[in-house]
């Protein structure tokens, strides 16, 4: 199952965000930290469960809203949507009727899904901080599966079991002990109780003679009844089977004249050779029908000369069709192999698009020098670029800070003080003028006087102030200056920089020449391109390899092709369909095959069409042979050969018919003492109505006994309770009651017992052989896996003695061993995880979505590698989602494989891109 389309309406930071025409083999989601990734994982890992009202799953707006589309095993497509905290409806093809979820998800529960599909970086270690103790274990029987989960409920039954049986009958079942106790006691009471037991005998002997008379008499009248009730159920089987006895006679006599004796005892041996031999002829006659009717359907004409024509080529055709599985398996690898190198081909010239200007030849890109001096020298080289891009902008950056300075410089304005001053002592004198005219006339003069020393004051105000300002313009000036030398000097600097930025920047740009980069390629992306470059001239090299070796199969199978059509040019003129494709035309390869069926098809109806008009010429002579013999033999009743089989057949007949009511009578007389021959003679003696009479006489005078019998019963009763009043073996009989009671008691709880302590022990036995196995195929895809992802270095895994703990020992190629997880470098611990994940994944019949969620970041650039290989193997089967902010994981994906679909998640919103905007996106 795959998802082909998600509709987020509402859930955490998600409005109206959609993931379309998702790929059914890698997606790819890439986003920097807050876009949203961990929103959209805890959205696909509940998709088929509901989310959960708790402090881990994102706010919604108003309420949450999914939809999806998700498409089957068989491309059935389904419709899915979640609101709120409730269950996820399904529906399929837009039908109103809802199907179960777990149609797709199957026996898949959350937690399982949750944590074995869903692999985040915190699940890739022995005990995940996020999981209790119950759920780790869990977890561990999930991880290593193979009943792992039953397996962990042996030891703790087999101990119920064993307990439960000691509480029963102590550790070694003995009858003193434990629950047997009691029991065990009331025996022995009732052993005592029988010995001491005394009865007084006279007067109950005396009413067991009596009892014993009656019961003689009993016997006597039961006797009677018996006899009466055999004649009723004579009579009765008269009656039921009265017809068939009727018939039964009639055809007796039928069969028991001289004629009818005769014809039966006729040889039947001839007479089952004439059917025989004339129901040969018709099957032939019914066969050959058949294969003309199949041959005219293709062929335009059935002569024998056609006949001869098809039969003449049956050793080639048998020794091509004899091959033909062969080659049908070698087109099919062919073709599958063809598939991989053009997808391999696709591969290449995809990374070629994205790293060349044009495609140029393959043997031109391994001629690329792209060794480890050439990447040391690239890098080398981008640093210095590097360093002195830097370099220029703290430099530029100077540079537009003392061009600020200056303009500062330039705009400054002096203000004068003294100004200011002379206005608001003008004002003051102006002011007190006018109110000194009015009031005090007298000290206008004072007031005039007092002025003009004020204006005095002023000037001498005015001429410091124009002597400070010159100071300042000068300083003004000499900084000015200052910072216009520096700024030259500065951009000296920086033209020195530019030019030697401009020489690591050519020298930069002749290595994308040598390596056929695009010139708007990012220099900083050179040493990373030029080992890509590497890496593609390996896969270039495997390409041709697997190129070459498919030229040679074409050739073979070109060969055996040729020989098919030579064969079918000989039909041409007689077979309607024949159809003969252009021998170079891949894709036409298997019609070939069909042309050769068509003929061997053709062939093998055509041989077996003349065997059969000659076997059927034969069975006409052997019949009329038959049939004159037969002439021989009727002569001596009188009787033709068709009168005799006639006759026979008829008389077979009924004589079937009365074996049958022979059959039916003895039936119905099965478990009776009457045998046929005594039912045959009653028979005679009765017509229809005198034995009815006959049955209801016999019927009342069981009636009358039956109720004698009935009184003698109910005497012989009153005597046995006589008897038990006076019996004097009451204490016999309560001591065996006691003894009864306990031995019937005790044998329920003997035989539990037994079961408990039996099946504890096959209990035992099961853990040992489950043990056994566990160590040699419990973790056998894991470490398949796990040897692939560190290329060889490791050989083999063996789980923990008790399975119930998360612990692995590790043997590596030298063949050391490493105890305990602690032993291995972060990396290493979760390389192991991921390849117990992986290989449980594989083995699920279930094939669902799987989530990575950046768990690969410990991994350095070969492990990554390898890892991503087995990821693209898995996409094969389960639909994978990559949710990751690293430029590298997205560059080694989409260089391996085409079947990929890239996005960009920023802001909640998903946006389909190429890798390499992706990774502009979030470098």
């Amino acid at each position: 199952m795959f998802i082909r389309r998600i509709d987020i309406r509402d859930f955490g930071l998600f409005r109206q965000s959609s993931l379309i025409d998702l790929h059914q083999n890698i997606n790819i989601i890439g986003g920097l930290n807050r876009a949203g990734k961990s929103t959209l994982k805890t959205v696909l890992a509940s998709l088929g469960y509901g989310y959960q009202n708790n402090e881990q799953t994102p706010a919604a707006k108003k309420q949450y809203q999914i939809d999806a589309v998700l498409i089957d095993v068989k491309s059935a497509k389904y419709h899915l949507d979640i609101t709120g905290f409730g269950k996820p409806h399904l529906y399929k093809n837009e039908e109103k009727k809802e199907i179960s979820i777990q149609k797709l998800f199957k026996n898949i529960d959350r937690f399982t899904y949750q944590n074995l599909f869903v692999i985040t970086l915190d699940k890739l270690i022995s005990n995940p901080a996020h999981l209790n103790e119950k759920e780790i274990s869990k977890l561990q029987a999930i991880l290593l599966g193979a009943g792992l989960n039953d397996f962990r409920k042996l030891p703790l039954l087999r101990s119920d079991l064993l307990q439960s049986a000691t509480r029963i009958g102590g550790k070694f079942g003995k009858v003193d002990v434990a629950e047997f106790k009691p029991y065990n006691k009331q025996i022995k009471r009732g052993i005592t109780l029988q010995k001491t037991a005394q009865q007084d005998l006279s007067t109950f002997n005396k009413l067991k003679e009596e009892k014993k008379s009656l019961v003689i008499k009993k016997e006597e009248t039961q006797a009677k009844i018996n006899k009466l009730n055999q004649k009723i159920s004579l009579l009765d089987l008269l009656d039921i089977n009265y017809e068939l006895l009727d018939e039964y006679l009639i055809l007796q006599e039928n069969l028991s004249g001289e004629k009818a004796s005769n014809i039966l005892n006729y040889p039947a041996q001839t007479i089952e050779k004439i059917k025989k031999s004339d129901l040969e002829l018709i099957t032939i006659e019914q066969e050959i029908e058949e294969i003309t009717t199949k041959i005219k359907a293709d062929v335009s004409s059935l002569d024998n000369e056609s006949l001869v024509k098809f039969t003449d080529e049956l050793n080639s055709i048998n020794e091509l069709t004899k091959q033909k599985d062969v080659y049908q398996e070698r087109i099919n690898l062919f073709n599958k192999q063809e598939e991989r190198i053009l997808d391999k081909k696709a591969t290449i010239d995809k990374s070629l698009d994205d790293l060349f200007i044009t495609s140029p030849e393959y043997d031109q890109i391994k001629e690329i020098r792209c060794n480890k001096q050439v990447q040391a020298i690239i890098k080398k080289l981008i640093n210095n670029i590097k360093d002195y891009k830097i370099k220029n902008n703290n430099i530029e950056e100077e540079i537009r800070v003392l061009e600020k300075e200056i303009d500062l410089k330039d705009n400054q304005e002096l203000v004068f003080a003294s100004k200011q001053i002379t206005f608001y002592i003008a004002i003051f004198i102006i002011i007190a003028s006018i109110f000194g005219t009015i009031l005090w006339t007298d000290t206008f003069i004072w007031i005039l006087l007092s002025g003009v020393l004020l204006l005095g004051i002023d000037r001498l105000l005015i001429y410091r102030q124009n002597v400070k300002v010159e100071k300042l313009a000068q300083s003004l000036a000499e900084e000015k200056n200052n910072l216009q030398i520096r700024l030259i000097r500065l951009k000296e600097e920086s033209q020195t920089v530019k030019n030697e930025l401009r020489d690591f920047e050519k020298q930069a740009h002749a290595y994308q020449d040598q390596l056929y980069l695009v010139e708007k390629s990012s220099l900083a992306s050179l040493a990373e391109d030029c080992q890509e470059i590497k890496y593609l001239q390996e896969m270039i090299t495997d390409w041709q390899a697997e190129y070459n070796n498919q030229l040679s199969r074409n050739k073979e199978i070109k060969k055996y092709l040729t020989r098919v059509v030579n064969l079918a040019n000989k039909f041409q003129d007689l077979i309607y369909e024949l159809y003969l494709p252009d021998i170079d035309e891949l894709f036409e390869y298997p019609k070939y095959l069909d042309q050769l069926d068509l003929i061997n098809n053709l062939v093998v109806l055509a041989d077996r069409l003349i065997s059969l008009k000659e076997e059927k010429k034969s069975k006409k002579i052997k019949l009329e042979q038959l049939i004159n013999i037969d002439e021989q033999l009727s002569k001596e009743i009188g009787l033709s050969s068709k009168k005799i089989i006639d006759d026979y057949n008829r008389l077979n007949k009924l004589n079937d018919r009365f074996k049958q009511i022979e059959s039916q009578i003895k039936q119905s007389l099965k478990k009776k003492t009457i045998n046929l021959a005594k039912l045959l003679e009653t028979f005679a003696g009765y017509d229809k109505n005198s034995l009815s009479e006959t049955i209801k006489k016999a019927q009342a005078s069981k009636d009358k006994f039956s109720q004698e019998l009935i009184t003698i019963i109910e005497k012989i009763e009153n005597k046995k309770i006589k008897l038990a009043e006076l019996s004097t073996d009451q204490n016999l009989y309560k001591s065996k009651q006691l003894i009864d009671e306990a031995r019937a008691d005790l044998r329920p709880l003997a035989e539990e017992y037994a079961v408990k302590k039996t099946t504890a022990f096959l209990l035992k036995k099961m853990e040992e052989k489950f043990l056994e196995k566990a160590y040699t195929e419990l973790l056998t895809g894991a470490k398949n896996l796990f040897k692939n992802i560190t290329a060889n270095h490791y050989h083999d895994i063996i789980p923990d003695d008790d399975l119930s703990n998360a612990k692995f020992s590790l043997i590596d190629r030298e063949g050391d061993s490493y105890q305990s997880l602690n032993m291995l470098s972060r990396g290493t611990e979760e390389q192991l995880f991921l390849a117990v994940r992986l290989s449980r994944i594989q083995e699920v019949e279930t094939k669902l979505p799987v989530i990575i969620d950046d768990s690969l970041v410990n991994f350095d650039y070969q492990h990554l590698q390898r890892v991503v290989d087995e990821l693209i193997s898995l996409a094969k089967t389960n639909q994978l989602f990559v949710l990751t902010c690293h430029p590298t994981l997205i560059k080694l994906f989409n260089k391996k494989t085409a079947r990929i679909n890239n996005w960009l998640l920023k802001k909640g919103k998903f946006t389909k891109t190429k890798y390499h905007n992706l990774i502009e996106e979030i470098t």
